[in-house]
């Protein structure tokens, strides 16, 4: 289905766009407010992190809408649950091995999650309305 496709290639480079604009973004904050490169780094993996993962359930999400579309919200809730568990696992495995950046990395990884977040349901729900009509 060349829609599938399209849908894809447009969430694909509009995930770029809005990761390079929050690393432009954090980066202007974190030297605004002079804290080390070092945490410019840490938020650049952060929402690497995020692109990665939010392209990959999108991605399964647009499958699950082809193929079981009656079943779409259940099965969209059973990879939205493991999508948290991914980042909870994340989340506990970085507060036990690095404990002194807490806080950045908190604060980075609540940021990114916000706005992958909001933009994953916001283009998922454009793409499930037009197949839908």
């Amino acid at each position: 289905m060349p829609t599938i496709r399209k849908s894809i290639e447009r969430f694909f480079i509009k995930s770029i766009f809005i990761t390079l604009a929050i690393n432009v973004l954090a980066f202007g904050i974190f030297w605004l407010v002079a804290i080390h490169t070092m945490y410019f780094k840490l938020f650049f993996y952060i929402s690497l992190y995020y692109l990665i993962i939010t392209l990959a359930f999108y991605f399964s999400a647009l499958k699950i809408l082809q193929k079981y579309p009656k079943k779409f919200i259940q099965l969209y809730m059973v990879i939205s649950v493991a999508k948290l568990l991914l980042y909870l696992i994340t989340l506990l495995l970085f507060i036990i091995f690095y404990k002194a950046d807490i806080k950045i990395f908190l604060l980075s990884f609540l940021a990114c999650y916000l706005v992958y977040t909001i933009f994953e349901i916001i283009e998922l729900s454009r793409t499930i309305k037009f197949f839908n009509s």
